[in-house]
């Protein structure tokens, strides 16, 4: 991860948390989706990718202009979406499934309803696929 660990993405994460300053805060998101970035290049897996939708999802509510946080939000979920398409882990359907809401729920962004309820729909999707491996699994124990 280049010098970065886990613990300093976590840290960067908190610390745009707390800042006051929307600017500010912005550039420790972008500093920790860029760390995430990296990581995932280098073997992240499952961890930094969920990191990373997690902070683009963050920066999304940070951004002013509507489309700016149509944009973003469709990152964090193409995060998740290609991470699940590598492994339908249960983390990433319920990170998928969370952030559609979020998503789905932002008032401020330029998302139209039916992709609200295209998103929403994709999530339950993953869940319930991970509910029937599950099922599937637990059938040949």
């Amino acid at each position: 991860m280049g010098g970065e660990t886990r613990e300093d993405v976590i840290n960067r994460l908190t610390a745009a948390r707390a800042e006051q300053n929307a600017e500010r805060s912005k550039e420790l998101l972008n500093a920790a989706i860029s760390d995430c970035a990296k990581w995932e290049k280098s073997g992240g897996g499952v961890e930094s990718a969920l990191l990373k939708a997690q902070a683009l999802g963050e920066l999304a509510v940070e951004e002013d202009r509507p489309i700016s946080r149509a944009t973003t939000w469709t990152k964090a979920l193409n995060v998740l979406e290609a991470r699940w398409n590598i492994s339908a882990a249960p983390e990433i359907a319920d990170a998928y499934a969370q952030l559609a809401v979020d998503y789905s729920q932002d008032v401020f962004s330029s998302i139209e309803m039916r992709d609200r309820q295209k998103v929403l729909g994709k999530g339950r999707k993953y869940l319930d696929d991970c509910i029937a491996q599950g099922a599937s699994s637990e059938a040949f124990s």
